[in-house]
């Protein structure tokens, strides 16, 4: 298929979403929603995501930057163990043996969430520079076109949007993608 245009941008994305095992997304704008999606798509894919510095991207950063949020699990963690100190210098036993308890608990926790959540996730966001190009790389196709990765790109916009499953210029895209 050479192009398709109107609202429906979204099926062509999610199609090309779940048939691959590696997905490469230049996009201008992600919505927080979509960010979710891209989230758990990382659990079992490849997933490298280049978009702008902007605002509007501040609730998909956050969201795919959970990966490494454990920074309060740490905290928590230093608390339990300063915790931890004055109950044996103070001798509750019991105490103790259940504060310990919980601090192994938490860094086993706390190990997990950091390699499992977004260890196949790369987000990029070029310093001085506006991306607006708009690109959705899979193993065996590709998507280009004018929608962003929003819920007004993807469901409400009139949008054009390219299939790319020529071989040659897929590898070109992925070169394309790896050089920025």
């Amino acid at each position: 298929m050479d192009g398709t245009s109107g609202s429906n941008s979204y099926k062509l994305i999610e199609e090309l979403f779940k048939k691959s095992t590696e997905l490469m997304i230049i996009s201008p704008f992600i919505s927080k929603d979509y960010a979710n999606l891209l989230l758990n798509y990382s659990q079992s894919k490849r997933v490298r995501i280049i978009l702008s510095n902007s605002k509007s991207n501040m609730a998909a950063l956050e969201v795919l930057n959970t990966k490494t949020n454990v920074n309060g699990s740490i905290k928590l963690f230093l608390f339990l163990f300063i915790l931890l100190s004055v109950s044996i210098i103070l001798n509750f036993t019991v105490t103790s043996l259940f504060l310990l308890i919980f601090i192994i608990l938490l860094l086993i926790y706390i190990i997990n969430k950091k390699k499992s959540k977004g260890s196949n996730l790369h987000i990029k966001v070029p310093k001085g520079k506006f991306v607006h190009e708009k690109l959705y790389i899979g193993n065996n196709y590709a998507i280009a076109g004018s929608a962003n990765l929003t819920y007004s790109g993807m469901h409400k916009n009139i949008e054009y949007m390219r299939i790319i499953n020529n071989q040659d210029e897929l590898k070109r895209l992925k070169e394309h993608f790896n050089s920025l």
